[in-house]
């Protein structure tokens, strides 16, 4: 569990909307997502780092990405990588 915390935090920090470059980070995780044939756990997380970077700028295509994180984590058996996209896809919809 502490480990799962670890990872969340760090996701979350590294994608902070307030970082510079962000544009560039997005343009580079996008390159990679698209080139990158296998389905594996890096892609889970790729998906999952792109997503909360989209978060607050283009909702849809965050809620989508995780989405696709969720399934591709479920079919590889990923726990780690789908937890991660359920509770990022929960935080971003939660009405405040």
């Amino acid at each position: 569990m502490k480990k799962l915390i670890f990872y969340v935090t760090i996701l979350l920090t590294n994608s902070s909307p307030c970082l510079f470059g962000q544009k560039i980070l997005i343009d580079s995780l996008d390159k990679k997502l698209q080139t990158a044939t296998a389905q594996d756990t890096a892609r889970v997380n790729q998906l999952n780092k792109l997503a909360t970077i989209l978060g607050n700028t283009d909702k849809k295509k965050s809620d989508s990405l995780f989405i696709l994180a969720i399934n591709t984590a479920r079919r590889l058996n990923f726990v780690q990588g789908e937890v991660i996209a359920l509770i990022s896809l929960a935080n971003f919809n939660r009405e405040i």
